[in-house]
């Protein structure tokens, strides 16, 4: 899930992370660049989201996950991404 939170900078809602004191979080906030969005809308796999955040340390192996869907409300800047791990995840372990 990803939305604006303030002027060029996104929410990120990530599942299964820690921020830099080593609490459990659900997402954080990050820059908006023209790389991630890219990743995003082009429905690629999406390791560059262990970049966004140095602290955030991810218990989720996001290679092996695909976009599968997208929305925005109407009216808003919230913008919403559905994911799902690749079909030959298994295989891959």
């Amino acid at each position: 899930m990803f939305g604006r939170s303030g002027e060029g900078t996104l929410a990120i809602d990530a599942w299964n992370t820690e921020n830099a004191k080593g609490e459990s979080t659900s997402g954080f906030d990050c820059e908006a660049n023209a790389e991630l969005r890219r990743y995003y809308l082009r429905q690629e796999p999406v390791p560059v989201l262990l970049l966004i955040d140095k602290h955030a340390r991810w218990k989720q192996e996001l290679e092996n996950v695909y976009l599968i869907s997208y929305s925005r409300m109407a009216g808003t800047n919230y913008e919403h991404y559905g994911y799902e791990l690749r079909p030959d995840y298994e295989q891959l372990r």
